[in-house]
């Protein structure tokens, strides 16, 4: 790639420094339309649920809800919509400033990989294991993998003495 090519490629993206930060560039410097609108749209969402739980619907079930029984929670959720959003502009940032930092050391990156591909009996604990952020390469001449583990790990007991 010539030179002048690369380097406004590089001036089009511009290096992710944190994650938060790349989050935001994404959503506000982006894809502002998008983060006004569903900002826009919780609002009204909530707003519409509150209305109809403090004038109430004339007969309707609903009309029942009081302020002080509780129902004023079910404003809440229309806030689901703009958490959901963040989420996905936050994996992708963070998934943006790994892709930079294999570039940098010259290795591969992938979002994730089987988990299949890895042995050990660190990685038999727990149930929901998975790795993300996978970089490869090599580290004076030997392969080498990096990347992210997780996994959930709790007893079954707490479950069965909970029900007791």
């Amino acid at each position: 790639m010539p030179k002048e090519s690369l380097e406004s490629s590089q001036a089009a993206t511009p290096e992710i420094q944190s994650v938060a930060q790349g989050t935001h560039d994404l959503l506000w410097g982006q894809h502002r339309a998008l983060a006004i609108s569903m900002w826009v749209i919780a609002v009204a969402l909530m707003l519409a649920i509150g209305s109809i739980i403090y004038f109430g619907l004339g007969d309707h079930a609903i009309a029942s809800f009081t302020m002080n029984d509780g129902s004023i929670f079910l404003i809440f959720p229309p806030l689901v919509i703009p958490l959901f959003v963040y989420l996905y502009f936050h994996r992708k940032a963070r998934q943006e400033m790994m892709r930079e930092i294999a570039q940098s050391l010259g290795y591969a990156y992938s979002p994730s990989a089987p988990f299949s591909s890895i042995s050990g009996a660190v990685f038999s604990v727990g149930r929901g294991r998975k790795i993300y952020d996978v970089l490869s390469g090599t580290y004076r001449n030997f392969p080498a993998r990096l990347f992210s583990y997780e996994h959930v790990q709790c007893s079954r007991s707490i479950f069965r003495d909970r029900a007791n």
